[in-house]
C-alpha cells in the first residue's frame, strides 16, 4: 500500500492490478461565497492555488459535483497530495499543520468492514469531467485578469445576477453587466461563457455580450 501511495500522479508502464490506499484528509470552511472545482489544486485554507506553487498542498474534494458552489460557513475534503503526511494514525500530522491531541480510547475499537476498492463509473465520469473543467477555469481566469475582474465576482455575477464584489458591485442585465463606481469595459467572448457553463454544470439563463460602466 505503501508503494502504491508513492506511485499516485505519475503514469506506470503496465497493468500493477488493484489496491486499497488510505489517502489524508481534512475539511475546510469557507471563509466566503465561491465555486469549487473537484481536484483543483488548493493551499491549507481550500482556495485555489496554481498547480506545483508553494502553498498547493493538495487537492478540493475530487468526488464533488462538478462545479460545486460553496456558501460562506459551509464544510468540504480536501485530500493532501499522497505520501506528504509524516504520520498516520487516522489523525495524520503534516508540516503544514499543528499536532492536535488524540483521544485515548476507552473501548476497544470495533473490528473494521472491509470495503470495495473497485472504482463506479459515476466516479470516473466525475474525474474525467474534472480536466475539462481545470481548463474551462484556467481560460476564464486568464480572462478576468486580462479585464481587471476577479474570477470569483464574474462567476457570481453570472450565476446570481448581483454580487458585492472584491473590488466593485456587479449587476447583470439582459447583454451586458454593469460595474457600479469603477471603469470597466470590453466584450464577453461566447467561448468564455461557454467555459463558465463546463465550470459551473449547467446552462447560464442569462448571456451577457459585454461590460458596462455606471460611473
Amino acid at each position: 500500500m505503501d508503494d502504491t501511495i508513492k506511485k499516485l500522479g505519475t503514469i506506470r508502464s503496465q497493468d500493477e492490478g488493484r489496491d486499497a490506499i488510505h489517502i489524508a484528509v481534512f475539511t475546510v470552511q469557507a471563509k466566503s461565497d465561491g465555486y469549487r472545482v473537484p481536484g483543483h489544486p488548493c493551499d491549507k485554507n481550500g482556495h485555489h492555488s496554481p498547480i506545483g506553487a508553494a502553498e498547493t498542498i493538495g487537492v478540493i474534494d475530487p468526488f464533488l459535483p462538478p462545479s460545486t458552489f460553496v456558501r460562506a460557513g459551509e464544510w468540504f475534503y480536501v485530500y493532501l497530495k499522497p505520501a506528504s503526511i509524516t504520520g498516520l494514525r487516522h489523525v495524520w500530522s503534516h508540516p503544514a499543520f499543528a499536532e492536535e491531541e488524540t483521544p485515548v480510547p476507552t473501548c476497544a475499537p470495533k473490528a473494521s468492514r472491509k470495503r470495495s476498492a473497485v472504482i463506479t463509473d459515476a466516479e470516473i465520469k466525475t474525474m474525467s469531467a474534472t480536466t475539462a473543467v481545470t481548463d474551462a477555469e484556467r481560460r476564464v481566469r486568464i480572462f478576468c485578469d486580462g479585464i481587471g475582474i476577479e474570477y470569483d465576482d464574474f462567476i457570481a455575477v453570472l450565476t446570481l445576477g448581483r454580487v458585492h464584489g472584491h473590488r466593485r458591485d456587479l449587476v447583470m442585465y439582459d447583454d451586458y453587466i454593469v460595474s457600479d463606481g469603477t471603469d470597466l469595459s470590453g466584450d464577453i467572448p461566447s467561448g468564455i461563457l461557454q467555459d463558465v457553463e463546463v465550470i459551473i454544470g449547467t446552462p447560464l439563463t442569462t448571456r451577457p455580450t459585454h461590460f458596462s460602466c455606471a460611473c
